[in-house]
């Protein structure tokens, strides 16, 4: 409900903010919420489906306005959020796929939170032609990008087979294609519901996108694309790699743990990914 409320507290309105609510029963739509959708701001959409990337597809299908935004409903948005990703686009009319930062809450008592520091991280999500992955709680694209790659891969994110990546698997299928993917640093939202203990909720994170990873690399180098399977290489060796030096040298946190699952959930779904292509 924070994520709809902020969303609606935006210096520049959304023409709909629509919801795809999964397994959810119609009281989920509290009185602050029913005040948007009668205003036409807001649209619940009940799916008794499963899978993130299902419930964007839903949402694309439930709309007709020119550009999508998207969040998570975990997280908050900068009241500047909907302006800052419609701004990049007039500045920059040749990018069909943004990604902005997904910044951590102000508590994290020693727990771990998904994020996405476009300063920081397009370091290894990039391209001598711009960006090219991001986190999808920060994302947006128009319309018509759909058109010309295709949906989400319903296999892909948490609730499918694959487990998570639906954002990677997309962003990587645009830039193959030749799309230009760009990151920006004005566009912010706070995982402020992502906090996770340390222990078994953070590995299973970390090997859930691990699976998403690897199955990733796998539709690269299905579709010969070679400089999106460098990408992910990059990102997965630079993490043990870190990670080795980090436990020589004796520094803390080694990040051994968290390297040890990805790479552990990457060589599973790269095997998922090619037993599913070969039984297709």
């Amino acid at each position: 409900m924070d994520a709809v409320l902020s969303i609606a507290a935006s210096t520049r309105v959304p023409e709909e903010i629509v919801v795809v609510a999964q397994f959810a029963p119609s009281l989920w739509v509290d009185s602050q919420l029913k005040a948007l959708e009668t205003r036409g701001l807001l649209r619940v959409v009940f799916d008794s489906g499963r899978g993130l990337s299902r419930a964007r597809n839903i949402a694309i299908r439930a709309v007709t306005t020119t550009h999508l935004l998207w969040t998570d409903d975990d997280c908050i948005v900068a009241p500047s959020w909907v302006e800052a990703h419609i701004s990049a686009y007039e500045a920059h009319p040749d990018a069909a796929l943004i990604f902005g930062s997904v910044d951590p809450p102000s508590a994290v008592n020693g727990g771990y939170v998904p994020t996405f520091d476009v300063e920081e991280e397009l370091g290894t999500w990039s391209t001598q032609s711009g960006a090219a992955s991001g986190m999808g709680a920060n994302m947006s694209f128009p319309m018509s990008l759909i058109q010309k790659i295709g949906d989400f891969d319903e296999r892909f994110g948490v609730g499918a087979v694959l487990g998570s990546g639906e954002d990677l698997e997309f962003s990587m299928r645009a830039r193959a294609k030749g799309f230009k993917v760009i990151g920006i640093r004005s566009a912010r939202v706070v995982h402020e519901g992502g906090v996770r203990p340390m222990g078994s909720e953070s590995n299973t994170i970390w090997y859930r996108d691990g699976m998403g990873m690897g199955a990733v690399l796998f539709e690269s180098f299905r579709r010969e694309d070679w400089v999106g399977s460098a990408l992910i290489l990059r990102s997965v060796t630079g993490l043990m790699a870190d990670s080795a030096w980090r436990l020589l040298t004796r520094k803390t946190p080694t990040g051994a743990r968290m390297a040890a699952h990805l790479f552990r959930g990457s060589a599973i779904g790269f095997a998922k990914a090619l037993r599913e292509s070969m039984s297709s």
